[in-house]
């Protein structure tokens, strides 16, 4: 088993909510280097399975895919998974979800369309209550789609769709899913989600959210969520973006903090009707209590947020937010307002705006932490075409004191007409006075992360990093 010290990165629509002071007395990270593949066909699940354990903390066990809590408590809990062909060419639908004691766990199954051959980020999130003793998994399937061949050209359905991995040289692995674990006293938290489509206006629009989930001291009327108690948060929301008709066109998706935007905090995805894909942005955020947010969207498209079920009964949320109150450690919120075009060779990423930091030091984009510790960091790139058209694909890891840290690396791919998020997200554990970075590298005339300003919504940022310590 391999015990790299790495408790990995990664990344809808469905908003979970989480607020409360963090103590991670147990933690996990556990990958795969394996390609998992599916089988198509009715409803053909299957689990996830692991062969890396990257970090480990103590109460929690696993055996390949089964993972068993052994301290009762309440846990954040996030999956994610490079789907995608095995040969560069299958298209289908991948699926992703979460098993509580053999049970499928509502709102939290993720759908992502693979067209082309593509790579693209699956992510599924939640913050579980466990009693010692409970058992959790990961499962997938794939669905076939009937994709208009003037379109998309020759339908390549088949066994060669699932849970991708690589070995990129000179270059950290690319897991085909990756789990993170960490549980934290609470006595403020929540999970909310929308399982309502909810199309885009150019105005922008709130995003409403009608199931609560969970919640202890936090408040949510339709989507206007109000902090109780005053403290710091990270906030989380990935959405399942698609359309209502044959459009396609770019949706953006921000937050508001007592009505007005927060800087850094927009991101976009193209959206179109014959597919399924994942939006994320997050914050950390001081708030007062009675402080209100908002997650806003926007489109000039017939594009927005969509719920969606199928035969096996689960049904993907459109939205959902997560948010956490820390405790008063070291936290940060860095991002860029520069397009970062990618190399061959890995390169560092900047980061030249602050918008909170608490010992932590930034160096434009070389972050030094000062206080030893357990952290838990998300980090979301804005991948896309920089100028013209083309095709490519971005990479983004982490580098650990001037070290690139294995298993940590994921891979979005990009067309000329498509802007995506790419996410690294998981559990580090640093010594005061150490340095890392986020580094990318890419294939394609000008593809990287890019930054830009909709004339609907406010600036995008080409990358944000939001970290805290839990331990």
């Amino acid at each position: 088993m391999n015990s790299n010290h790495w408790p990995a990165f990664f990344a809808g629509v469905v908003v979970w909510l989480v607020a409360a002071p963090l103590y991670a007395w147990s933690q996990i990270q556990l990958s795969s280097s394996e390609n998992q593949m599916g089988q198509m066909g009715g409803v053909a699940r299957k689990l996830v399975t692991f062969n890396n354990e990257n970090a480990f903390g103590g109460g929690i066990k696993h055996d390949n895919g089964s993972i068993t809590f052994t301290e009762a408590g309440t846990y954040f809990v996030i999956a994610t998974a490079r789907a995608g062909s095995s040969d560069g060419k299958g298209r289908g639908d991948v699926s992703l979800w979460l098993r509580l004691n053999h049970q499928d766990l509502p709102n939290s199954i993720r759908h992502q369309a693979i067209l082309h051959g593509s790579t693209a980020m699956l992510v599924s999130q939640r913050v579980v209550e466990v009693e010692s003793g409970d058992k959790l998994e990961l499962a997938f399937s794939l669905r076939e789609w009937n994709w208009p061949e003037e379109q998309f050209g020759k339908n390549l359905f088949g066994e060669k769709l699932g849970l991708i991995a690589s070995k990129p040289k000179r270059e950290p692995s690319v897991p085909s899913v990756t789990f993170t674990a960490f549980r934290f006293e609470s006595t403020k938290y929540a999970q909310f989600c929308s399982t309502d489509s909810q199309p885009a206006e150019m105005a922008g629009q709130r995003v409403t959210l009608n199931q609560t989930d969970a919640t202890q001291e936090i408040e949510n009327v339709k989507g206007v969520v109000t902090f109780k108690a005053a403290g710091t948060y990270f906030v989380m929301a990935v959405a399942q973006v698609g359309a209502t008709n044959k459009s396609r066109g770019p949706i953006h998706l921000w937050m508001q903090h007592n009505g007005v935007e927060i800087a850094g905090s927009n991101a976009e995805r193209d959206a179109s009707v014959w597919t399924y894909g994942a939006l994320v942005t997050q914050v950390v955020v001081e708030c007062k209590g009675g402080d209100t947010l908002e997650l806003v969207q926007s489109s000039d498209h017939t594009v927005g947020l969509e719920a969606s079920s199928w035969e096996d009964g689960l049904v993907a949320p459109s939205v959902t937010l997560s948010i956490m109150q820390l405790d008063d450690n070291c936290h940060a919120q860095l991002s860029s307002h520069d397009s970062q075009p990618a190399r061959f060779e890995g390169k560092a990423l900047t980061l030249d705006q602050i918008a909170a930091t608490k010992e932590v030091e930034n160096d434009n984009g070389t972050m030094t932490i000062q206080q030893a510790g357990t952290y838990f960091v998300c980090a979301v790139g804005q991948c896309g075409i920089a100028k013209g058209n083309g095709t490519g694909y971005v990479r983004m890891w982490l580098r650990q004191n001037a070290n690139d840290v294995d298993n940590s690396s994921t891979e979005q791919t990009i067309d000329f007409r498509s802007s995506t998020g790419q996410i690294c997200q998981g559990i580090r554990v640093f010594n005061a006075g150490e340095k890392f970075q986020l580094v990318q590298s890419g294939k394609g005339s000008s593809a990287g992360m890019i930054a830009s300003r909709p004339t609907d919504a406010p600036a995008i940022p080409s990358v944000k990093v939001s970290l805290f310590k839990i331990d």
